[in-house]
């Protein structure tokens, strides 16, 4: 697995999933071995007329950028990370726009509301139907993503993703909100 990339415009306000967090080793190791799809995807500016022709770390949010992924998000995709950490998410996966993924990673990226979303998409000809949950993460968001076309989720994996967005909702301390998390993350049923 390709080793991630640093987003290009890191936070300057605590958060609850901060980059340097989710590499660490303990949270690392759960993302490799997790049965879900994770990824981080940090939020790529479009160029103000203050900074024309530069990335902005403060314009509308044009594209996401892939900085990491797991084992099971690249077989979903069906693509290595080495070949899609660092590109952006409209060239990996060109319907993302129209679908209506884009804006609602655009929504949780500009206020840090999460969300989650089941989405039918038909990527190389193959259609399949995906459970996501977007979490804010620096100036983007992380991904978490199940692949519900043949089984969906049971009630306790509802109600745990429920838990984890009512928890960040509530602003629970972030410790629980991280073991939450982790959990998901996992596949452990709390």
């Amino acid at each position: 697995m390709t080793q991630p990339i640093p987003p290009t415009n890191p936070p300057a306000d605590p958060e609850l999933f901060p980059y340097n967090w989710l590499i660490s080793t303990s949270v690392w190791g759960v993302i490799t071995a997790a049965p879900v799809g994770i990824c981080l995807l940090s939020a790529q500016r479009a160029a103000t007329p203050h900074s024309p022709g530069r990335v902005s770390d403060t314009g509308t949010i044009a594209d996401f950028q892939y900085v990491f992924l797991n084992p099971v998000q690249e077989a979903m995709i069906k693509l290595a990370a080495d070949d899609v950490v660092g590109q952006p998410l409209t060239m990996i996966s060109p319907d993302v726009d129209a679908s209506g993924v884009l804006d609602r990673l655009r929504q949780v990226a500009d206020t840090g509301q999460p969300t989650a979303h089941t989405e039918a998409y038909h990527l190389d000809g193959i259609a399949g139907l995906f459970h996501q949950v977007y979490l804010k993460s620096g100036d983007g968001v992380l991904v978490l993503t199940q692949d519900v076309s043949y089984q969906p989720l049971s009630v306790a994996e509802q109600q745990q993703q429920v838990d984890l967005l009512t928890a960040i909702h509530s602003r629970t301390s972030v410790a629980s909100i991280r073991a939450r998390l982790i959990s998901l993350m996992s596949g452990q049923l709390s």
